[in-house]
């Protein structure tokens, strides 16, 4: 049993991968083919990742297949 079912909590998530790619490419951090993400690098720090729409979207739609 994992923490988040001891709790009666959310352990599943239904998402539409089609709206969540669109949603990204209209994302007003978007640049062409990139997309600046805030990234935590440490605790009370962040950076700023430049990410290309392609990749981002790959990772999105693999992470989406593979959950349970």
């Amino acid at each position: 049993m994992n923490a988040l079912s001891m709790f009666n909590l959310i352990n599943e998530v239904s998402i539409d991968v089609n709206k969540l790619v669109g949603a990204m490419l209209r994302d007003k951090k978007r640049s062409g083919d990139f997309i600046k993400l805030p990234v935590v690098t440490d605790v009370g720090r962040w950076d700023v990742v430049r990410v290309s729409i392609k990749e981002l979207t790959d990772l999105v739609i693999n992470e989406c297949r593979s959950m349970p």
